[in-house]
């Protein structure tokens, strides 16, 4: 065995295969976690900007104060609507929001709802758009329940309570019930969401490259004489300690750039090991039962 395994090293196939899938670990991993590395993060989110529409002067202008002060992304306001939607359009704005002319009135009346509009571009990426629809859940959360409370503090006015006594009111009954999050297993980053599938897809396509150069190298080893049983056993071989070196290489990028570990460096190392070696025997399979 010890001749076929030196047989196996000396094809310039073998050193291309093993090559071939360290580097896809290399590549993955220096592409996907840098550039996935803080994209949700609030200096990201600085970089969206959201244009402000206000044809309702009575209560637009308050609103759209308030906006700029609690939205995560940067604010602008735009004089008309279709200046608005070219800016959209040219991709200058991710989102637009109209309040539109007839708020004030809309609240005013018990039998009516006044609405704000929101205008999205949908050929920006997925994640901006879900960003925008996100953005754009929370300002109609922050502006109907300020409406709520506009609306107490008027029929607690109408009672003749002291002067402060509505608004006081008004504040606690608009906000019964609030939310609190108990977050279990935390992942930090969109990079380390993305960094399972990043490892599954680099190991798995490194090592079917890997699988046809080694297919080439058993053949020629068949061809000069090395027997069946001999070229199978250096092959596992080979292939158990490429599924270590690999693995090796891949962990170490992934906490190098800031990849979690929640279990240790030891305990990702060895899953994906075992994950690599059974990518490696499975794409060998294929190729010695179909060729």
């Amino acid at each position: 065995m010890v001749y076929a395994l030196q047989a196996y090293l000396k094809k310039p196939s073998t050193i291309v295969g093993i090559v071939t899938a360290v580097m896809f670990q290399i590549i993955f991993a220096v592409v996907w976690m840098t550039a996935y590395d803080g994209i949700t993060g609030a200096d990201r989110l600085k970089q969206l900007e959201v244009g402000i529409v206000v044809s309702d002067q009575a209560a637009g202008q308050a609103i759209a104060g308030k906006l700029a002060g609690e939205l995560p992304v940067r604010t602008r306001l735009i004089a008309t609507q279709p200046e608005a939607e070219q800016l959209l359009n040219e991709r200058k704005l991710q989102m637009v929001v109209t309040i539109p002319e007839g708020y004030s009135d809309s609240l005013k009346d018990r039998n009516r709802t006044a609405s704000i509009r929101y205008s999205i571009n949908e050929s920006n990426p997925a994640l901006t758009g879900n960003l925008m629809r996100a953005i754009a859940a929370q300002v109609t959360a922050t502006v109907n329940k300020e409406a709520v409370g506009q609306g107490l503090q008027a029929a607690l006015a109408q009672a003749k309570l002291p002067d402060e006594q509505p608004a006081a009111a008004a504040k606690s009954l608009s906000e019964r019930v609030t939310s609190e999050f108990a977050n279990m297993n935390a992942v930090r980053g969109m990079n380390n969401q993305m960094a399972p599938m990043m490892l599954l897809l680099a190991s798995y396509v490194g090592t079917m490259i890997m699988s046809m150069n080694m297919t080439q190298s058993s053949m020629a080893l068949a061809v000069a004489g090395i027997g069946r049983w001999r070229s199978f056993a250096a092959r596992n071989l080979i292939n158990a300690a490429a599924a270590v070196f690999v693995s090796l290489v891949g962990s170490s990028l992934l906490i190098m750039l800031g990849g979690q570990a929640e279990h240790g460096f030891l305990m990702l190392w060895g899953f994906q090991s075992l994950f690599v070696l059974s990518f490696i025997l499975l794409s060998q399979l294929c190729l010695l039962l179909f060729g």
